[in-house]
């Protein structure tokens, strides 16, 4: 077949442009292509001039100007190739594809034998996905560049688009010329062949490979597994059992006669490869987990025990070759299964004894016990997540809150200034309100009101409708008598995102109170008490109720309030002289009420397990 010289064509395309460009009456006329014009020396040092102070403002920045000269550059010698290729890459900033490729065409039309034009051509064909024009170009550079692969390779990527077969196999050829004969280009070559239906030249290039390494069973398995999927079984088991009697412990040929035995139906046989390649301490770790996943897949295809999985698993742990991905495999197996928590608890504890910066895998166990508030386990995977994941907000938080729940204030406080101090921009906002938030109900505790509410603030610049902030924050603001409108304002915005909450709703009453709002306060406490759903109900809230209720006239309720305070407990020291005196007995700092509301909150929470500030973190997940 007579090979096509794409110089040619290209030079004849450039013809046939000029020829269609002329009036119609010009093209019976004989063409004579005229030479480019010799610039004068004046006009050839104007346009260097010109050429160079584009290339120094576009270096500048200044496009336009740059564009500006160039056009003028190319209006002064218009046969000058540099110009158009400049121009081009302004209008492809622009998007303006049709005029780069027109430009890009003159350029080569001008210059055919620079490879830069060329290149850049073909590239703007192949992105317009004019393949064929694409491939004309690169085939003209690669017949002058013999030597470049990577030509060959881009023009394979083509013809693999085009499915262009047969010219795919020549630019193999081609590449095995260059770079003799390898696995990679003779598996491409079988691929080719298998999509044309070719098989006997499919496996007479894997024969000649066999033959060109006769000393690796790697490429004789490769022939064998070809055969399978081919329709040649018989011939493939024989391949693979003479390959199994010059190397016993092969896991490659294992591997392959698993996939036989088990595609015939002798499961035992596959059963049986499949062990001697996992009990072999050789098995490469990505051989065995393949093994591993395929094995867990006909367990379950054939609905048999999981045991039967969980004990190939525990064997891998005896020989010693149990690493990280083993215990990931296991530990998803698990939760597939839906296993005791129990168990997943153990194998999450084996995966991170292996892999100690799996911050999700921590995380998954910081929940497990955070349900059973087990604050020492808590403790202790949240100091080592801050340890070796040291830039995760989340081991932080739950450091804080599990030491907070544990009464441990100091080591909480520390915690969360050292998470906070990570903070910034890009930090989850909801988090670090959170950490402020509970920085300034620990300074609280500890007496350090100024510092306190200098956290709070924080708080609510990070998120301004934290609720549990702005509710302790009127709270603690209400029971110093002080601020009681910014109080107010605060306790309005969590009763408005949850009106039934019992303890907000107690909060903006005891802030009516403080205002000496009594009646307001009454309505409100009354509320507080019917959605309060627990089954004792606290002194606290029961307290306040009582002393409402007196304001408002109604001494005998407000006695009544005041006894089921006492009952319930967590009361002021004044409560037994307010029965007693049937009457308000405040001292003169009205000191604050024993049992602390923030303390309830939280004892709230604890309760429900800190669902929401759980579900809050997952967001935060390593």
């Amino acid at each position: 077949m007579m090979k096509i010289n794409y110089r040619y064509i290209l030079i004849a395309a450039v013809l046939l442009v000029a020829l269609l460009s002329l009036p119609s009456q010009a093209k019976r006329k004989k063409v004579v292509v005229a030479a480019a014009p010799i610039l004068s020396a004046q006009d050839q040092r104007r346009m260097d001039s010109l050429f160079l102070e584009s290339v120094c403002e576009r270096l500048k920045g200044n496009d336009s100007i740059a564009r500006c000269l160039l056009e003028e550059c190319r209006d002064l010698n218009p046969y000058a190739a540099e110009p158009y290729f400049f121009l081009a890459k302004y209008y492809a900033d622009d998007g303006n594809d049709s005029l780069v490729q027109a430009y890009l065409e003159k350029t080569v039309s001008l210059r055919p034998d620079n490879q830069t034009y060329l290149e850049t051509l073909a590239l703007s064909y192949y992105r317009n996905n004019e393949l064929d024009k694409a491939a004309a170009v690169y085939e003209s550079l690669a017949r002058k560049n013999r030597g470049r692969t990577d030509l060959l390779q881009i023009l394979l990527g083509i013809y693999d688009k085009q499915k262009a077969y047969d010219r795919m196999i020549d630019c193999l050829d081609r590449l095995e010329q260059i770079e003799g004969s390898g696995e990679d280009i003779t598996l491409s070559k079988v691929s080719i062949y298998g999509l044309k239906g070719e098989r006997k030249k499919a496996l007479a290039s894997l024969k000649q490979l066999v033959a060109e390494h006769p000393y690796d069973i790697n490429y004789q398995v490769m022939m064998g597994n070809w055969l399978m999927q081919n329709g040649g079984e018989s011939e493939a088991l024989k391949i693979f059992t003479e390959a199994l009697a010059k190397e016993p412990g092969n896991a490659n040929v294992l591997s392959s006669m698993y996939d036989y035995y088990k595609s015939v139906g002798q499961h035992d046989l596959a059963d049986n490869c499949l062990k001697s390649i996992l009990d072999n301490p050789k098995t490469e770790d990505k051989t065995r987990l393949t093994m591993m996943k395929a094995f867990i897949q006909d367990n379950e295809a054939r609905g048999d025990d999981s045991t039967r999985v969980i004990a190939l698993f525990d064997q891998q742990e005896k020989l010693g070759v149990y690493d990280a991905t083993l215990a990931e495999l296991r530990l998803a197996y698990l939760n597939l299964k839906k296993f005791p928590e129990s168990e997943v608890r153990k194998a999450r504890t084996r995966l991170l004894s292996l892999e100690p910066d799996n911050g999700s895998v921590r995380f998954e166990l910081i929940q497990s016990y955070w349900k059973e508030q087990n604050w020492e386990e808590v403790i202790k995977l949240s100091k080592e997540g801050t340890e070796y994941n040291p830039d995760e907000l989340a081991f932080y938080y739950f450091l804080g809150l599990s030491c907070y729940q544990n009464e441990r204030n100091d080591e909480a406080l520390s915690a969360l200034r050292r998470g906070v101090a990570l903070a910034d921009d890009k930090s989850n906002k909801e988090i670090v309100s959170d950490f402020y938030s509970m920085m300034g109900n620990i300074l609280h505790d500890q007496n350090k009101e100024q510092e306190a509410f200098e956290a709070f603030d924080n708080c609510l610049k990070w998120k301004d409708d934290n609720i549990e902030c702005l509710n302790n924050y009127a709270y603690y603001l209400s029971e110093k008598d002080t601020a009681l409108n910014k109080a107010a304002q605060m306790s309005q915005k969590t009763i408005k995102a949850e009106p039934k909450n019992p303890t907000f709703l107690d909060t903006y009453a005891w802030i009516l109170y403080r205002q000496d709002r009594y009646a307001e306060a009454r309505i409100y406490i009354d509320q507080a008490l019917a959605n309060d759903s627990d089954s004792v109900q606290s002194g606290v809230v029961l307290e306040h109720a009582g002393d409402i209720y007196f304001r408002n006239g109604l001494t005998d309720e407000a006695v009544g309030y005041w006894q089921r305070a006492v009952k319930a407990g967590g009361g002021s020291e004044l409560l037994p002289k307010k029965i007693k005196y049937r009457k308000i007995i405040e001292d003169g700092d009205r000191k604050k009420q024993d049992g602390v509301k923030q303390k309830q909150n939280g004892d709230r929470k604890n309760q429900d397990n800190d669902k929401k500030k759980q579900d809050g973190n997952k967001k935060n997940n390593p």
